[in-house]
């Protein structure tokens, strides 16, 4: 009875916290988008096959930095679009270069920070004189810019991410998606979203 029970017992709290953590992350996600959280949100419902992550991951570092963009000045519709965009590039990036999501994730903000060594392991030539000559060629900021916005760095970050030419991890997760380091992100992406569904329908139980 002991071996039987307590397992249960484990997963059933384990799933309650799971199903409390991504309520928080999800009204979050519909406090910054506003207006678009209802596409966030169900495109977070494809990120388990589309991306290996669970829907609980992809609200967290869409929202994360939509709340970025949108305190930084941008529009709603812009940081929505800019923010999927990037979660696609952490997988992808992830994907080609057989690392962690959340390093790939945080070496991204690090950049849009300013901070450039962490993202050089994926895109070595990314300074802060790349970025404006890039920004420049490209029409994106002015000429006589001399410090880059965070929401600029960012926009310029996913223009280059976006170049097959600078990015060979450009769609690599989509393209390898049937091999074994992918299938099996998928796979645990699929379970942790399991384990929110479960706790879902044990809440109710537990709140009585």
């Amino acid at each position: 009875t002991i071996g039987l029970t307590l397992p249960i017992l484990a997963t059933g709290a384990a799933s309650l916290k799971a199903a409390s953590d991504y309520e928080e992350t999800k009204n979050k996600a519909v406090v910054v988008f506003g207006s678009m959280a209802d596409s966030i949100l169900e495109n977070s419902n494809r990120a388990a096959s589309a991306m290996g992550m669970s829907k609980k991951e992809y609200l967290d570092y869409a929202s994360s930095l939509g709340a970025a963009f949108t305190a930084g000045g941008m529009g709603i519709e812009e940081s929505a679009k800019l923010a999927e965009q990037a979660v696609k590039h952490f997988a992808d990036l992830a994907s080609f270069h057989n690392a962690e999501v959340s390093d790939v994730a945080a070496a991204w903000q690090s950049a849009i920070r300013g901070q450039y060594e962490p993202i050089q392991k994926y895109f070595p030539f990314i300074t802060d004189s790349y970025l404006k000559t890039y920004g420049i060629a490209n029409g994106m900021i002015d000429s006589n810019t001399k410090n880059l916005t965070a929401n600029q760095r960012a926009i310029i970050i996913n223009a280059i991410a976006l170049n097959e030419q600078l990015n060979p991890a450009l769609n690599d997760f989509a393209e390898t998606s049937d091999g074994l380091a992918n299938s099996t992100r998928q796979m645990q992406a699929e379970l942790k979203n399991a384990l929110i569904m479960l706790g879902q329908n044990l809440l109710p139980i537990a709140l009585k």
